[in-house]
């Protein structure tokens, strides 16, 4: 169950234009990751 926890946090980050623009914007998959963990953070 935590994986559908852990889907629907990122699905309401999505949502948000800037963070989606970041994601897209990743250069690698560490990039793309660390943008979930800032946005986790905060």
């Amino acid at each position: 169950a935590a994986h559908v926890k852990a889907l629907a946090r990122i699905s309401r980050l999505v949502r948000r234009e800037p963070f989606r623009q970041r994601l897209l914007q990743a250069r690698d998959p560490e990039e793309f990751y660390r943008s979930l963990c800032d946005a986790e953070r905060s």
